[in-house]
């Protein structure tokens, strides 16, 4: 019976995990740098959440590749364009400059030059935020030439950065940090929505019968991603989607069919 039923966990996994996919835990990262010489925002994401943020009619189900970026690439140049809407002393700016890339690591770079904003308030502001990004947000950090001028984590709920400026064009007062809780908030929004987390810890826990066993396995697991996810966000270690997608759906299958020949509570796991 026990090996039934563990032989039809495994089924339902393999078939649940054709539509599990990674996910990034911001889905869009820019960083705006204020000069004398202009305005410039540099945004990153994966070619993956690019697809779906520029190119809404794409199957959701469909995985794109790099061959398929260049045939898009205006549609990602519209999209680098409207992606904010800058206004400096309620004067909407201008795009200069729109420059858009594919990197080795499939990951979408897009570059837009602006004039230099001529007066306070410099405000950015994402108004497509809650049909380009579902799940995640966008990490906005600006910088001047001489100093951090602010971030924020931009949602749906609250899609809009101000930054009050000097004569000099910098500053006037450093706007806080996004507070711990924004980030708690995000993580959980992160581990609750991410299919191929929910399918790994359940192949984890299915077969465990004691609350220690599932504590400590709940808490290595927690434990690990955040050290990974530190690795990435630190640029420590950049590993490309082609490689780790597949091998986050090798795990999946590996821990049923561990699962399946073990047939017992796990130890060590």
């Amino acid at each position: 019976m026990k090996r039934t039923f563990g032989v039809a966990l495994v089924a339902a996994l393999l078939l649940a995990s054709r539509g599990a996919r990674a996910h990034d835990p911001f889905s869009i990262t820019s960083e705006a740098r204020v000069g004398h010489g202009g305005l410039e925002i540099d945004t990153t994401m994966s070619l993956l959440t690019a697809t779906r943020a520029c190119l809404p009619g794409t199957s959701a189900l469909r995985i794109p590749k790099p061959a398929d970026f260049e045939p898009a690439r205006p549609a990602y140049e519209a999209c680098a364009r409207d992606l904010y809407r800058i206004t400096s002393g309620g004067t909407a700016l201008s795009v200069r400059e729109v420059r858009v890339a594919l990197t080795p690591e499939n990951d979408v770079t897009m570059q837009v030059g602006y004039p230099p904003p001529p007066s306070s308030p410099l405000v950015f502001e994402a108004p497509h935020l809650r049909p380009l990004v579902a799940r995640a947000g966008i990490v906005l950090t600006v910088t001047g030439e001489r100093r951090f001028l602010g971030q924020e984590l931009l949602r749906p709920e609250q899609p809009r950065l101000e930054i009050p400026l000097s004569p000099e064009g910098e500053a006037a007062g450093t706007p806080p940090l996004p507070t711990f809780r924004q980030y708690l908030a995000l993580g959980i929004r992160h581990i609750l929505t991410g299919y191929d987390h929910l399918l790994f810890l359940l192949g984890l826990l299915v077969v465990c019968r004691r609350f220690r066993t599932v504590a400590a396995i709940v808490t290595c697991f927690t434990l690990a991603h955040s050290v990974t996810l530190a690795l990435a966000a630190l640029d420590v270690v950049k590993l490309p989607a082609r490689v780790v997608e597949p091998l986050i759906a090798a795990t999946i299958v590996f821990v049923g069919l561990e699962n399946v020949l073990r047939g017992e509570e796990p130890k060590g796991r």
